[in-house]
């Protein structure tokens, strides 16, 4: 399987083929995703674990699976009739808990939770355009900052973002005037007891729960928020592949929920 975004394995020159091919080492990260399998738990169908993890670091590394996902992103606003390069998104955050492998972590003081927090700026779709890791005591306006800036850059024409109430104070905002992106709160319905749909809004929550599809994001269980990201790269791309492909849930549209 040779693409620009993972290249096909090589032996080494006029001595060998290589043993494994790339379609292998992808189907067997995809497995460990979806599965939370660990590394030495893989089943024998697949490469040696080491050799997979050799693959899987050096491709986080040199940003392999942020790029795919970056394409099929591109690739699924396409497919839905939209220009690759959103105008609008919206920003979220999600805390989940870290184990004992230890790594960086932070407590959510809201959430009462001890582990990391993944920032996340979708389209109006929910396809994910920017994805932050911190550690979990990070505020969700610092974090939203940081993707208002990570997003100019990666979007250009990104021009204006959806957030909750969370999403204020002079960080956000003096991120909003360097970018040039409007940064526009839209609130819950007065009232409103546990989930509720928020137009605008809805759709980042779904995103969220894309990720739970896969075992491994049930937790944190990385060492580093380097990993952390790009698992959540794989899943995104693995999850946009399949739509692509017609094997996965069709994308209601806004006007489907209630506001």
């Amino acid at each position: 399987m040779h693409t620009p975004f993972f290249p096909e394995l090589r032996g080494l020159p006029g001595v060998s083929e290589p043993k494994t091919t790339t379609r292998e080492v992808l189907n067997a990260l995809r497995y460990m995703e979806r599965t939370g399998c660990q590394w030495r738990n893989m089943p024998h169908d697949f490469p040696p674990f080491s050799t997979i993890q050799k693959h899987f670091y050096r491709w986080s590394r040199e940003d392999r699976f942020r790029e795919f996902r970056e394409h099929m992103t591109a690739a699924s606003r396409v497919h839905e009739g939209r220009s690759p390069s959103p105008t609008a998104g919206v920003i979220d955050s999600q805390s989940v808990k870290t184990t004992a492998f230890g790594g960086p972590a932070g407590k959510d003081a809201n959430k009462k939770i001890v582990g990391r927090k993944r920032h996340i700026l979708v389209d109006v779709s929910g396809l994910v355009i920017a994805v932050i890791i911190t550690i979990a005591s990070v505020q969700d306006r610092d974090g939203g900052a940081a993707l208002l800036r990570a997003a100019s850059t990666l979007v250009p024409s990104l021009t204006l973002v959806w957030v909750d109430d969370a999403y204020n104070g002079d960080v956000l905002a003096k991120a909003s005037v360097e970018t040039g992106i409007r940064v526009e709160r839209t609130s819950r319905p007065k009232g409103a007891v546990g989930f509720t749909p928020v137009r605008k809004r809805w759709v980042v929550e779904r995103t969220f729960g894309w990720l739970h599809w896969a075992r491994r994001h049930s937790k944190d269980y990385e060492k580093t928020m380097e990993s952390s990201l790009a698992w959540v790269n794989i899943t995104l791309g693995r999850i946009m592949s399949q739509r692509l492909g017609g094997r996965a849930p069709k994308i209601r549209q806004e006007n489907e929920v209630a506001a």
